[in-house]
């Protein structure tokens, strides 16, 4: 090739390479302003795009959470939650049941038989429903209506641990130790893992005198519901059965300081003194625990039986009178305001107060002797 036709064609080649690079500089651009214009929809997509609406708390969520709050102890919280939840959803028979354990834990004996009640109400065939019923019935003193309810749910199911659990604490009470111990042993070979079991089981060891063996089971317990007041303050019991007074103190402190708020520690440490006679002690305790649950009739019950002792009578027929407000069934508030009145020379009413108290439970031995 001569160099005057390389002269010409070396500019050309230049001149189309040129045009070769502009034009791909001109395509990655507009794919980049394409690449960046497709992420602004995007973003502008994501931001105007309508927010998903959450999801509503079921009955089970929100029984849940009320029962974790049982469990940590908060014991308060979780009364008002189930109030709460019982409007949301009226006709669900878990709640009635949840609801009154809670309240037996509470203290509150007389308002649990009615959630229990209101379970059973809403199905009749919840062996739980049931077991429920004889739980509440138990620690409302009706000992016959409590191992017949319980007897209710194992006939709907003979492998309910629950049920066998209530039963055997339920017959211990009614003196039935023999058929008690068998109760709670069954309980637990059938739930090894369940507190209630063995709770059920300790009860009916404390019943026999058993102490020792009852510490274990309760102790068991514990371990298998490390967060629950109520085999705690059940353990605090036995040890002032026992005559362990240091223990059951002991015991009952830690549990104030962990959940000040609580009244069942105040209304145990209270029965404590009580039943070492130290009765002005006690009545501080009663009246704490009755100032942070003013529905607590078993405080002003124990209150009541405190200052009579002391000889402080009208002290007394005030706390038993809030009692039988609060607890009108109680037989034994009726009984403790009838004593009170009569200590201040007004028969007429106190005569009332002993019929009271035997229309309720006929052949009531305080009543009995304050009638005669």
């Amino acid at each position: 090739m001569s160099w005057r036709l390389m002269f010409w064609l070396l500019p050309l080649a230049l001149a189309i390479g040129a045009i070769i690079t502009l034009l791909n500089w001109r395509g990655e651009l507009q794919a980049e302003i394409a690449k960046r214009e497709m992420k602004a929809a995007t973003a502008i997509a994501a931001v105007s795009a309508p927010t998903a609406t959450p999801a509503p708390p079921t009955a089970d969520y929100d029984l849940q959470q009320a029962q974790a709050m049982v469990k940590a102890g908060n014991v308060g919280s979780a009364l008002v939650a189930y109030e709460r939840i019982s409007r949301l959803y009226p006709s669900d028979w878990r709640i009635y049941v949840a609801w009154a354990k809670a309240l037996i834990i509470w203290g509150d004996t007389v308002n649990a038989l009615a959630r229990a009640q209101k379970a059973v109400e809403l199905s009749p065939g919840s062996p739980d429903a049931q077991a429920l019923v004889c739980l509440a019935q138990d620690w409302n003193n009706r000992y016959e209506e409590a191992v017949a309810a319980c007897r209710r749910a194992l006939t709907i199911d003979p492998r309910n641990p629950q049920a066998q659990a209530f039963l055997a604490e339920a017959l211990a009470d009614g003196g039935q130790i023999e058929e008690a111990l068998a109760a709670g042993k069954k309980a637990i070979d059938l739930a090894p893992a369940n507190a209630d079991a063995h709770r059920g089981y300790g009860y009916a060891l404390e019943a026999a005198g058993r102490f020792p063996e009852a510490e274990k089971s309760y102790q068991r317990a514990i371990e298998l519901d490390t967060g629950s007041l109520h085999y705690r303050l059940t353990l605090a019991r036995l040890y002032r059965r026992m005559g362990s007074e240091d223990k059951a103190l002991q015991q009952l402190e830690r549990i104030i300081e962990q959940f000040p708020s609580n009244p069942q520690g105040y209304y145990e440490i209270g029965l404590v003194h009580y039943y070492a006679k130290r009765y002005a002690k006690a009545a501080q305790y009663f009246e704490e625990a009755a100032k942070l649950d003013p529905n607590r009739a078993s405080a002003y019950l124990r209150l009541g039986w405190s200052y009579y002792l002391q000889g402080n009578y009208q002290p007394a027929v005030q706390a038993f009178g809030k009692a039988t407000t609060l607890a009108p069934e109680q037989a034994e508030a009726w009984a403790g305001l009838g004593w009170a009145l009569l200590e201040q020379q007004k028969k007429t009413e106190a005569r009332a107060a002993f019929e009271k108290a035997l229309k309720i439970q006929p052949g009531y031995g305080e009543a009995v002797r304050g009638i005669v």
